[in-house]
């Protein structure tokens, strides 16, 4: 009688969907990653630029920058916004 040696064909399959799903998962898992890191990356800039430029800045008047920052005088208090095309934040 012939011994049958590896995975027979159920057992292939079995194993390629498993390996499968977890690819899945894992690219899945990965792009949602990066995506966050590209965001948390864009707003730590913006507080970089609006911390740079709130140390030059005088206390009644300022220009915009290439940023788009501004400031506005609302309610006794100066806030600053900085914002790119994607993401806007403001100091308060």
């Amino acid at each position: 009688m012939k011994k049958n040696n590896g995975f027979l064909l159920l057992e292939s399959l079995f194993s390629l969907f498993l390996l499968t799903t977890f690819l899945t998962l894992f690219l899945s898992f990965s792009i949602h990653t990066v995506n966050k890191i590209s965001d948390q990356k864009q707003s730590t800039y913006l507080y970089q630029q609006l911390y740079e430029h709130s140390l030059l800045l005088p206390q009644k008047s300022f220009k915009s920058v290439e940023l788009q920052i501004t400031s506005e005088q609302i309610e006794k208090e100066l806030v600053l916004c900085a914002a790119t095309p994607t993401k806007k934040i403001c100091t308060k």
